[in-house]
């Protein structure tokens, strides 16, 4: 089990690492703005942090993840400037829109889902209650036994 987990990391890892992007921590991410390496971030509302790295004469990719809604953080935003960050803000559904599609039609078919299984229900509940009536002998006339 630890194999398949260790080779899915790596599978994930691999696309990452070719594009010569790298991961920091949100700690690591801080104390990077602070040291003035950061030279542009762009936040999204799904915490997602991704920007340019400048070390000596070298610029990298990076991408981090930040506490939910970080780009409604006006304090990150705030501090991002005043260590000279570009910082530009994306809406999530500008991300993955195929995402969002996706999420829509599976909170729709919970419902619809239900609503099919209750119906289904309902019917073979019908049947048993019919084939149960149909098995009992008709009631006497009153007063015979």
């Amino acid at each position: 089990m630890k194999a398949m987990a260790t080779l899915a990391a790596l599978l994930i890892a691999t696309p990452v690492l070719s594009k010569g992007e790298r991961y920091l921590t949100y700690d690591e991410f801080i104390r990077e703005v602070e040291s003035g390496t950061i030279a542009s971030v762009t936040v999204d509302r799904l915490s997602s942090i991704h920007g340019t790295i400048v070390h000596a004469d070298s610029t990298n990719s990076f991408r981090s993840y930040g506490s939910t809604g970080s780009a409604n953080d006006p304090l990150l935003v705030r501090f991002l400037r005043e260590h000279g960050v570009e910082v530009s803000i994306r809406e999530a559904r500008e991300r993955m829109p195929m995402f969002s599609i996706f999420s829509g039609l599976v909170m729709l078919a919970a419902p619809m889902a239900t609503l099919c299984l209750l119906v289904v229900a309902i019917v073979k509940l019908n049947r048993i209650l019919a084939h149960q009536r149909s098995a009992q002998p008709p009631p006497g006339p009153p007063g015979a036994g």
